[in-house]
């Protein structure tokens, strides 16, 4: 059996959330504050029955108003039966013949042929109408009171149903349980208006439950053995020590162990050797330690004949030799003993799962969250790759029980190491404040639709950027200048930004409408940064050059508008770059062509709006995204004046810091043309041909500007009206406007 899917309605950023998952693991990410975390604490929340760990916070904030508007007129939500806001878990099981026996009373008939069958897990009020009567009456006693003394500022408690609620919740709320009917459902596994589905006893829901999914979680704070923990750590051999007493063989009747106990450490030592010999094992299989590094070993340091009631400890064997010399676990490095701390963790969870002797559940939910918090970006690819071998279960019981992992994360090693099928993305959506949500997508639906392309995206995310899935914005540039400069850039034009986790993705003009796609799915904000990059047209029988100044032999297409409103496919030939100013210049960027303006022509491209530069969201995804290239500015040199655009950034740079890059002193820039042309326009020909020219070295023109003081020269206008653009945009998304307060009961107040 494995979980299908789940949906979740009313908990914290989930307002109506449906989240898939793999049959093996899957992967939550999302920028800060989407509801990673939330989708898999509800799960460890309702599954295993923690209703005290619940309080009104918990509750969707769109549903704290709903609270307060049925309190306002609690009679009249009575008479109309309005029933108070819950939050609901929809659990979708895939089940096989061998499971059926467990989940018979799912089944919606008895000749039920399906595969996936569900299950409902509610916390709502235990009775509506008696929770609002005892909040009148509650709120009629303090009425008194604020009668008495009206000119004051205090309202005792409660100041509304919302603030009642917070202090209550836990005796008014409850859980229950109900079968679903997939049938009863459509594809997105909402149900049909009306639906009322069948309710078990709550003590009979929580039985099905437990004979069905149980869900162990391994938190992000861990606290290791460092003497600056102040307490608090959790050493290694404490941990082995702890694993060693629930899980592994005990041997209370292994007279050989009993009497190693008593009379020979050395004898001992050889029990845990045994004992610790398939943990070890599955250790090792990790591939680390490294070659060089010493081996573990489990050795006694305390009195054999307390050895149970106190601990063992981790040594480090230089040789692996019986008798070698060997050193404490706290001599061991941390990255190591995070590793191995967490898969002992791992190893003990389901061990204790697949010795239950009663009605175990038929399936394991692990939760990992955030498993970089302590390993260093290698052993985070480790542990990904090696984590599913470890847990593999195997024998009989393969065949009755499974397990699933599910990690929240915000490590791209993790997502290099397992593609895109794996993630489920958590997107949020809506204003800032109280109607701001997050839903989740599903990546490998994504990765279905999109064919060759995602192939292209997967392979180049996995060697470079797999941080786009936890960005707030992305901001895809041509190439090393642009992603070396554009951190100083942003902080001389959009300080904003950097409180902001933007992706500087370096993917080239010729690839980055090939992002198109997979940015709308995201729904991410982004920027494109790109070139004019503006060639001659090149007839039918002029062969291509083969001199510096030639471009590829390239043939475009490209789809235009004729008389009457018929479209037409007309096909363009790239020549020779050239300035933009050349009659009949062409552009020969995919991204302009292909994704915004859709335009080729190069006056079309300079005279085009900025309204046309801009994608607003639409039925293709929820993104705003903003392309930005060479535009022409005013240009002045030696008292000569002028309106040119550059074909690359490059170009761009030199005309608007025209006379700073001419100085002597700026020749490290290699923009400074040394034998002084007669006219500006001579000027602006010159540094073309000495950007395009392939002596020209982008990297060292790059270095140069970082090595100079920012504040001496300007930013190309496209960039900075770019940066900008992307500064407001998301200082609107985040800016929180002002809602109804909501009182809450204070942890240190008083009835």
């Amino acid at each position: 059996m494995k979980i299908e899917c789940f949906r979740i309605q009313n908990f914290r950023r989930l307002k109506s959330t449906l989240i898939d998952l793999e049959n093996e693991i899957s992967i939550f990410v999302g920028s800060n504050n989407s509801g990673k975390t939330s989708a898999v604490h509800i799960l460890d929340i309702f599954i295993n029955g923690k209703k005290d760990n619940l309080s009104l916070y918990d509750f969707t904030t769109s549903c704290w108003r709903e609270i307060n508007e049925i309190g306002d007129e609690p009679q009249k939500s009575i008479e109309n039966g309005t029933n108070l806001p819950t939050i609901i878990l929809d659990l979708w099981f895939t089940v096989e013949e061998n499971d059926l026996h467990r989940v018979l009373d799912l089944l919606p008939e008895m000749d039920w042929k399906g595969k996936v069958v569900g299950v409902r897990i509610e916390f709502k009020p235990k009775d509506n109408e008696n929770t609002l009567q005892l909040y009148m009456e509650t709120k009629n006693k303090v009425g008194r009171h604020n009668a008495e003394d009206a000119q004051s500022a205090y309202r005792p408690w409660p100041k509304n149903l919302a603030d009642y609620l917070g202090r209550t919740l836990k005796d008014e709320y409850e859980f229950s349980y109900y079968a679903l009917d997939r049938a009863r459902f459509d594809e997105q596994y909402c149900p049909e208006d009306g639906y009322v589905p069948f309710s078990f006893k709550p003590e009979h829901g929580r039985a099905l439950i437990k004979s069905l999914i149980r869900v162990d979680t391994m938190y992000a704070q861990r606290y290791l053995s460092d003497q600056a923990s102040n307490g608090r750590a959790e050493d290694l051999s404490k941990c082995l020590s702890r694993f060693y007493k629930r899980n592994l063989e005990k041997r209370d009747e292994d007279h050989q162990a009993l009497g190693a106990l008593y009379n020979s450490e050395a004898q001992f030592n050889a029990h845990l050797k045994s004992v610790f010999g398939l943990t070890l094992g599955k250790i090792k299989d990790l591939g680390y330690p490294g070659v060089l590094n010493p081996k573990m070993v489990i050795r006694s340091a305390l009195n054999p004949t307390l050895i149970m009631n106190q601990d063992t400890r981790v040594h480090y064997s230089l040789d692996e030799s019986d008798d070698s010399l060997t050193l404490p676990d706290n001599y061991s490095g941390l990255g190591f003993k995070n590793l191995i701390y967490m898969l002992v963790e791992l190893l003990d969870v389901q061990t204790r799962w697949l010795e239950e002797e009663e009605n175990r559940s038929l399936m394991q939910l692990i939760v990992i969250e955030e498993p970089e918090a302590h390993l260093h970006a290698q052993l985070q690819q480790v542990f990904i790759r090696k984590i599913l071998d470890i847990l593999k279960i195997e024998g009989e019981d393969a065949q009755y029980y499974s397990t699933q992992i599910a990690i929240t994360t915000h490590s791209p090693h993790i997502l290099f190491e397992k593609g895109f099928k794996p993630i489920r993305y958590f997107r949020r959506e809506g204003t800032a404040g109280i109607d701001q949500h997050s839903i989740s997508l599903n990546v490998s639906e994504f990765y279905r639709r999109q064919g060759a392309n995602v192939d292209f995206l997967e392979r180049y995310m996995k060697l470079t950027h797999c941080d786009l899935f936890f960005a707030d914005a992305v901001v895809l540039v041509e190439g090393t200048v642009e992603r070396v400069l554009l951190p100083l850039m942003i902080e001389k034009c959009a300080i904003s930004l950097q409180s902001s986790y933007l992706s500087i993705m370096e993917v080239g003009g010729a690839y980055s409408y090939r992002f198109k796609s997979l940015i709308e799915f995201l729904g991410i904000p982004a920027l494109v940064i790109t070139d004019l990059d503006s060639v001659l047209q090149r007839k039918e029988d002029d062969p291509a050059g083969d001199d510096e100044d030639s471009e590829a032999e390239i043939e475009l297409t490209m789809e235009e508008e004729r008389d009457g409103g018929e479209k037409d496919n007309k096909k363009y030939r790239i020549g020779k770059a050239c300035m933009p100013h050349t009659t009949d210049s062409i552009s020969a960027n995919q991204t302009l062509i292909q994704w915004l303006p859709k335009k080729i022509l190069i006056r079309e491209l300079l005279a085009t709006d900025v309204t046309e530069l801009i994608q607003m969201p639409s039925e293709n995804g929820p993104s705003t995204i903003r392309v930005c290239y060479q535009q022409e500015v005013d240009v002045e040199w030696e008292g000569a004046k002028g309106r040119f655009a550059g074909r690359t950034l490059e170009e761009a740079f030199a005309l608007e810091n025209v006379s700073w890059s001419q100085e002597e002193k700026r020749e490290h820039l290699l923009l400074r043309i040394k034998h002084k042309p007669q006219s500006l326009e001579g000027l602006v020909e010159k540094i073309h041909r000495r950007v395009k020219a392939k002596s020209f070295n982008k990297t060292t023109f790059a270095l140069g500007v970082l090595s100079e003081d920012p504040a001496l020269w300007n930013i190309p206008t496209y960039i900075k009206e770019g940066l900008q653009w992307l500064e407001n945009l998301l200082a609107k998304e985040t800016t929180t406007p002002v809602v109804e307060e909501i009182p809450m009961k204070s942890e240190h107040t008083t009835a």
